[in-house]
């Protein structure tokens, strides 16, 4: 088995066969003992009830309900307590989308005037030409530019 582990600093040492004298490369890859060991004793180091207490201190608050002696499940205050929280969350960015609903139907009323005036103008402008033109042709035919434009101007 390698002697030397390459993550302690040094290079893998191989098993060599003393019959043939052949080099055994797949020894540096397979795991010693100790990192199987190793490997047993992780899973319990983080355990929640050895952090300090924190399990027992939140089974003692009430956070998240308890069991009493009798069987009888009670539900803590934690689960309330997130709802309400999310509640206010959700009103407070409820408010903020009504104020951005608000600011951006102004802005589209804003931009369907400034559009609409621009249509209104164009309008008139082409139907005050057209009306000059005529009267330009046949002064006695038609109406004055002034009338027409009373009657159908936008």
């Amino acid at each position: 088995m390698a002697t030397t582990n390459w993550w302690d600093g040094g290079l893998p040492s191989y098993n060599t066969n003393p019959v043939t004298g052949q080099v055994d490369y797949l020894s540096a890859l397979s795991p010693s003992a100790d990192i199987a060991n190793a490997a047993n004793t992780v899973s319990t180091v983080g355990s929640p009830s050895s952090i300090g207490g924190i399990n027992e201190w939140l089974q003692s608050t009430g956070i998240f309900g308890s069991t009493g002696a009798d069987g009888m499940k009670t539900q803590g205050w934690g689960s309330p307590a997130l709802s309400l929280l999310s509640g206010l969350g959700n009103a407070y960015f409820g408010a903020q989308q009504l104020g951005l609903a608000k600011d951006s139907l102004a802005s589209q009323k804003e931009q369907f005037a400034q559009n609409f005036a621009a249509q209104r103008k164009t309008t008139n402008a082409a139907l005050s030409d057209r009306q000059n033109a005529r009267v330009a042709s046949n002064p006695g035919a038609y109406a004055s530019v002034d009338a027409y434009m009373k009657q159908y101007g936008v």
